[in-house]
């Protein structure tokens, strides 16, 4: 999240515990251990409200860059990795130098690019050996050519 977003995610939080406020005080006394009970409870409550908002908005962002599954193809070269769906010409080709981080995951090796993440599954290779090997190469690749 960007620090704006990081801002307004905290008034949020708050916003949850400003709840508690408007509470008689007869039913819950300010200072009293129910009074911050109430509060980290109205504080969670919203932090799972933004959890379920911001897990929609990712989903349908998601769904709008890539409305429909689409198989592509990507091919280990000297000069780099080239990636495109299949079928449709060459691809786009990234350098090492264009890499900025290789990420893997039990089950998916991530490299993030400046204008893309490249997400590879596990099924793309034999095994998970194969799979490090492939991350490690590419990662110190990326590496010696920002060196």
């Amino acid at each position: 999240m960007t620090a704006g977003r990081q801002v307004i995610f905290l008034l949020w939080l708050a916003l949850g515990g400003l709840w508690v406020l408007l509470l008689p005080r007869w039913l819950v006394p300010e200072g009293s251990l129910l009074f911050y009970a109430c509060m980290v409870a109205a504080a969670g409550v919203q932090y799972g409200l933004a959890t379920v908002w911001l897990t929609w908005r990712a989903h349908r962002r998601a769904r709008r860059r890539v409305p429909l599954p689409v198989r592509m193809r990507l091919e280990d070269r000297a000069e780099g990795l080239r990636v495109g769906p299949e079928g449709a010409g060459d691809g786009t080709l990234i350098a090492p130098a264009m890499i900025r981080q290789v990420v893997v995951t039990p089950g998916h090796v991530f490299i993030d690019t400046p204008r893309d993440v490249v997400i590879v599954p596990l099924r793309a290779f034999r095994d998970v050996g194969e799979m490090r090997a492939f991350a490690e190469r590419w990662d110190e690749a990326a590496k010696q050519a920002a060196a």
